[in-house]
């Protein structure tokens, strides 16, 4: 190399457990279909549940997203402003702003029922947000359909089963996407959390390609991809089990670590055209990978749902996606700041819930 220091070759070789990507693919999915998933949302009981200090939209009261207060916190970090919070809302990214709905009282929304089957129409209406973006070709679009409604009704069905497996004829208890986010959340944080325990980036610094004050960070969502179930088993029967030990397998893998260091390695110091020192690195890593998660806009190349599909949502499907991202945050943060404790089953379904069913239903979703 041009200043005479040794590169040594390495090669590694990792197993494929999936190629659906968090961001794009999973949480950009929920998002477009979370109005054909969830019915009967209790607006003004789920409004009413949010924390008093919660900021809130000066003209028309309703919740401000978790997004965008991560947003303001990261720009107030960037920024180096001499402040606890945001630049913008003085108010903490936990549960004095946050709701969490996994652990919400049954009745808030019901999920998926059975005579809500996709139609052609249905299908068709949801697939030309992927015309519109270039994804699909109009004159493609009845022959994706026919090809894939009958899968689709036929995994719907298998949710509708799923979710009966879980809740019984009542339909209470935990939901199950509420529970879902809250696992994404979960384990991004624990992951994120246990790379800085261990004093290492995943890959954050400005190389020749960046602009000043430009990074480049591979702390994203898409970086994180939805793991085949049938790559991953849960925890062995016959092993001792922890106290609160999950015996779901993980909903996610983790890639693209070519670039990550530890922050012993001198070589991060000198490199690139900004050096950041190992606090800069895990402040930019840990808001930089929460806005993406929670959807905010950025420079990673995480591309989300369309802002103009999730805003001709109803009113009270926005807001349920509002609870629904303030949960993600919380297990992101949560997991975050205790990275080595294991997922609490029994903390998060309640004793004597089934585990098995929760990872079939899980799957279905």
């Amino acid at each position: 190399v041009a200043d005479g220091t040794v590169s040594v070759p390495t090669c590694t070789v990792f197993a494929t457990i999936g190629d659906r990507r968090l961001g794009t693919h999973v949480l950009a999915g929920l998002d477009l279909l979370l109005p054909a998933l969830v019915e009967n949302i209790d607006a003004a009981g789920i409004d009413a549940a949010f924390p008093a200090a919660r900021p809130r939209d000066d003209a028309n009261g309703t919740v401000v997203p978790a997004a965008d207060i991560a947003c303001d916190h990261h720009i107030a970090r960037s920024l180096g402003l001499d402040t606890p919070f945001g630049a913008t809302f003085s108010c903490a990214i936990d549960r004095s702003s946050l709701l969490d709905v996994s652990t919400a009282a049954p009745g808030a929304f019901q999920e998926l029922v059975d005579a809500r089957l996709p139609t052609a129409h249905g299908l068709r209406q949801l697939l030309s947000v992927a015309v519109t973006e270039g994804d699909i070709d109009a004159t493609d679009l009845d022959a994706v359909v026919a090809r894939w409604l009958p899968l689709w009704q036929a995994e719907c069905v298998d949710l509708s089963d799923a979710l009966e497996d879980i809740h019984g004829a009542t339909g209470t208890g935990p939901s199950l996407l509420a529970v879902t986010m809250r696992r994404v959340g979960h384990e991004c944080g624990r992951f994120l959390g246990g790379l800085h325990g261990i004093g290492a980036s995943w890959g954050t610094f400005a190389d020749a390609s960046c602009l000043p004050g430009q990074l480049h960070c591979n702390a994203h969502a898409n970086n994180f991809v939805l793991a085949d179930p049938r790559q991953l088993q849960p925890p062995s029967s016959g092993a001792p089990e922890r106290k609160g030990a999950s015996r779901m397998p993980p909903l996610l893998g983790y890639r693209d670590f070519d670039m990550a260091f530890y922050f012993s390695d001198a070589e991060h110091d000198t490199e690139g055209n900004a050096p950041l020192n190992a606090a800069e690195i895990v402040s930019e890593e840990r808001l930089g990978l929460l806005e993406v998660l929670l959807g905010a806009d950025s420079s990673t190349g995480v591309r989300g749902a369309p802002r103009a599909v999730l805003d001709a949502h109803p009113p009270d499907v926005r807001l349920l996606r509002t609870a629904l991202y303030d949960t993600l945050a919380l297990g992101f943060t949560d997991a975050y700041a205790a990275w080595q404790a294991p997922l609490d089953v029994h903390a998060l379904l309640g004793p004597g819930a089934d585990a098995a069913a929760w990872n079939r239903a899980t799957e279905a979703l």
